[in-house]
């Protein structure tokens, strides 16, 4: 529930209410499970980019926020955890609203007109 209600940016135990509280909050969640420091960069990106927040561009930011996160953090294994991970793994990116992978695209000449002309 602490996950859910971190990804959904409803944590009122959290001092640090802004963008970068929440993002050392799902590094500190990350690093308990001991996820891969991608895995908790991809974490923090599709946060931000779901919430429309300013997306950090320095690799020293990343850096930094999961090296605190891995040192403040006791790893264990996570059954509840990987699969809210797993299933906010799937958001569908910018610029792909369906969530789902597109066929491709048929050929154009087999495009018909509906229409008499």
């Amino acid at each position: 529930m602490r996950f859910k209600n971190t990804w959904l940016r409803q944590r009122h135990d959290l001092k640090d209410q802004s963008q970068s509280g929440y993002d050392m909050a799902l590094a500190m969640f990350g690093a308990e499970y001991s996820l891969a420091e991608q895995a908790i960069v991809d974490l923090i990106v599709t946060h931000r980019t779901l919430h429309h927040q300013k997306q950090r561009k320095s690799l020293d930011y990343y850096q930094r926020t999961i090296s605190k996160a891995f040192n403040g953090s006791t790893a264990r294994p996570a059954p509840l955890a990987a699969r809210w991970l797993f299933r906010i793994s799937r958001v569908p990116r910018a610029g792909n609203n369906s969530g789902r992978t597109r066929r491709p695209a048929e050929p154009r000449s087999s495009i018909r007109s509906t229409h008499s002309g």
